[in-house]
């Protein structure tokens, strides 16, 4: 028993030999996961925070900046700044977006092709096959590949996490403490979940404390203080006030449901069991009868790997305890308490399904699918290893039906693999063809190539009508996007907020193109009644299209001193009361003219802030910002109010007018010149008329 439990822990120094990249399924791999990751790439989402991080990246790449956020979480503190460096490798070549896309699809084939070697290399080629085929045919993680987000970035590195334990614990080698540390305050800036990798770490080091030598934790501690340097600098920035929000979510009550697990099952499924798709072209939909019990199929699959890890490595720690027990008696206990390398990989391999989603039963936030990305390819490589153990179960001893049997297993799991790439295939071909629902909670899907479009074509339809300017209405789901893409276009563009407000080009510089995004229904009516022209309906994968129209300036009516905010802003006519087609609420709108120069610069925003107090029985205030990044003396600005009530009467309003700006937070710490996510304002600035006033009477 003694030799045989020696002879294993010999070979397993060996093992890395057997993940051989001459394996021609390896390149079958990469192509279907090539395939699946970069078929119509350009439908990917590109919405605030994938434009967030983008513009951060090729920011920090072209000013010299060193990126300390990378936005803010749904808890309301600031994410570590890490995807933001992983995204500057593809900002510093271009200027594309979809360069991070592609980056970040890339990421993902090769978490597919290390989950291949990982498992090839620990439970043999049949395992590592079906592990790797699974993995990349799924239909979610495929999903959470195809477009920019932190914890899109994580596969590859947890897989690699794993790698590194099992060089301790199963190879009984040195040094993989340090890589191991590494790689784990890499994936904490992915997303705070991973913290639940110290559940297997933990154990690595229990069972392979031999292996840890004391320069290792020094030279791992310097690494994780340098890539957490920059996160510091913007902790010291704030004097820490992220640890407040932290410490407040803390203290909420916390409840206990099975949204954990749950997810986990979500992540393994080709669609949302709990919302199945509803659109009658939608190409899942069509598939469900078919393809609808997958999710149970490949959740058992994995249930039973865990089973059959956990009976095994139980199984080889009591022999061993036994063997060790009657060999050497109690005194060896060091030895003995420990299961065997292979036991041992069994067990962290359970460890890290089960952590994540025991940590996450009680919880005092709302948790959402992507939380449970640390788990991947771990399930994958479960059920890989499940099919390939219970094959050479029954393919030992030979005999011809013993074949057959083992044939059709490995044939009942390439029809799992099949309909899995059936699956993912369908939900590509959906999102692509826009079956889905557009509009969630006000905010509406934007995909990078009907952003990349209608910003190309208006480009264009200026040089044909031969203007100087553009104008883009944005909102809130197309805000970063439309900014960034403005400072990248070769016509000068003006981007503002259209919720409220609408901006029109001077005299002096004649007509110009304005896209208008495609829910804007008080916008669209003010554009309309200024006797725009439509040029272009550019389509969006689903919903509203952009509407490209040549815009006019409007005439303007000579303007007293007393309703002139001395050389700023004047009012050029008198307020109207409107109700626009698609509207339930009347609008308040007044016309005013910008007296001085906006010029653009590094992501700077200019807003007035229109504040009327109307005459009617109730004194009603209404408070309005209007925000762009760049404009002319002489550009007209129409600001909208939305009206309290119905069968409001009012002939007149007080109006205030106050300024300010908005430029990014750059702080400078010693030599530093650092980068964060927020955006700082100025002070709020009354403006005074010429007469002296703070305010003006304007007429309805």
């Amino acid at each position: 028993m003694q030799f045989i439990i020696l002879t294993k822990e010999r070979q397993l120094g060996k093992i890395w030999r057997r993940a051989s990249f001459l394996n021609g399924e390896l390149y079958l791999i990469i192509f279907l996961a090539g395939f699946l990751c970069f078929y119509r790439i350009d439908t990917s989402s590109f919405d605030r925070d994938q434009g967030l991080m983008w513009r951060m990246a090729y920011d920090a790449v072209h000013h010299g900046l060193l990126p300390i956020t990378a936005g803010t979480s749904s808890l309301g503190f600031a994410n570590a700044p890490g995807p933001v460096y992983f995204l500057m490798i593809p900002a510093a070549i271009t200027d594309n977006p979809i360069a991070g896309v592609i980056f970040t699809s890339l990421l993902a084939i090769v978490a597919v092709v290390i989950t291949y070697i990982f498992t090839t290399c620990y439970y043999g080629r049949v395992a590592g096959t079906l592990a790797a085929l699974l993995y990349g045919t799924a239909t979610m993680p495929l999903f959470y590949s195809r477009f920019v987000w932190q914890p899109n970035l994580m596969p590859p590195f947890v897989i690699l996490f794993m790698f590194a334990l099992f060089r301790g614990v199963v190879e009984r080698r040195n040094g993989w403490l340090f890589p191991a540390l590494l790689l784990l305050g890499i994936l904490y800036q992915t997303h705070g979940t991973t913290m639940t990798l110290l559940a297997p770490l933990g154990l690595a080091v229990l069972f392979a404390p031999e292996t840890i030598r004391r320069r290792n934790i020094v030279y791992a501690m310097i690494a994780l203080a340098i890539i957490f340097f920059p996160f510091l600098l913007w902790q010291i920035a704030t004097h820490f006030s992220d640890l407040s929000i932290i410490l407040t979510q803390i203290t909420q009550k916390a409840v206990t449901n099975d949204n954990a697990y749950s997810f986990y099952r979500y992540l393994l499924s080709p669609y949302d069991p709990n919302n199945p798709p509803t659109n009658p072209k939608s190409y899942v939909k069509a598939l469900m009868p078919a393809i609808s019990k997958l999710h149970k199929i490949v959740f058992f699959l994995v249930v039973c790997g865990l089973i059959l890890a956990v009976a095994l490595a139980t199984y080889q720690w009591v022999n061993r305890i036994r063997f060790w027990s009657m060999a050497n008696g109690v005194r060896r206990v060091q030895r003995w308490i420990t299961p065997t390398p292979e036991g041992a990989g069994l067990l962290l391999l359970c460890v890290w399904q089960f952590a994540p989603v025991l940590a996450l039963t009680k919880h005092s936030v709302e948790l959402f699918p992507h939380y449970l990305l640390v788990v991947m390819p771990g399930p994958f490589i479960l059920a890989g290893y499940f099919i390939a153990r219970l094959g050479a179960w029954i393919h030992r001893p030979y005999s011809p039906l013993r074949t057959l049997l083992c044939l059709g297993l490995y044939g009942m799991a390439l029809l799992v693999v099949l309909a899995q790439l059936v699956g993912s295939i369908a939900s590509i071909r959906d999102r692509d063809h826009g079956n889905f629902v557009d509009t969630v909670d006000g905010r509406y899907f934007n995909d990078f190539g009907s952003l990349e479009r209608v910003i190309h074509d208006a480009d264009q339809l200026a040089d044909q009508q031969h203007l100087k300017r553009v104008f883009i209405g944005t909102d809130f789901s197309t805000e970063y996007t439309m900014y960034y893409f403005g400072e990248h276009m070769r016509h000068q563009a003006t981007v503002f907020t259209i919720q409220t407000c609408l901006m029109l080009p001077n005299q002096a510089d004649g007509p110009a193109i304005l896209i208008m995004p495609p829910y804007a229904p008080m916008a669209t009516g003010l554009v309309e009644k200024s006797g725009a022209t439509l040029l272009e309906v550019s389509p969006r994968l689903s919903g509203e299209p952009f509407k490209i129209y040549e815009i006019y300036p409007s005439a303007t009516q000579v303007s007293s001193p007393e309703n002139t905010f001395a050389q700023n802003i004047q009012s050029v006519a008198q307020g109207n009361v409107d109700k626009f087609q698609g509207s339930d609420t009347s609008w308040m709108v007044s016309n005013w003219m910008l007296l001085r120069n906006r010029q653009p610069s590094y992501a700077a925003r200019y807003s007035y802030r229109v504040v009327a107090t109307l005459n009617d029985q109730v004194r009603s205030v209404l408070d309005t910002v209007c925000t762009f990044n760049a404009a002319q003396a002489g550009d007209q600005m129409l600001v909208a109010s939305s009206m309290p009530f119905q069968g409001i009467i009012a002939t007149a309003a007080m109006v205030k007018v106050m300024t300010y700006n908005e430029t990014p937070d750059t702080p400078v710490l010693g030599p530093f010149h650092l980068e964060s996510h927020r955006l700082m304002m100025t002070p709020l600035r009354s403006l005074q008329t010429n007469t002296g006033k703070d305010s003006i009477n304007l007429p309805i």
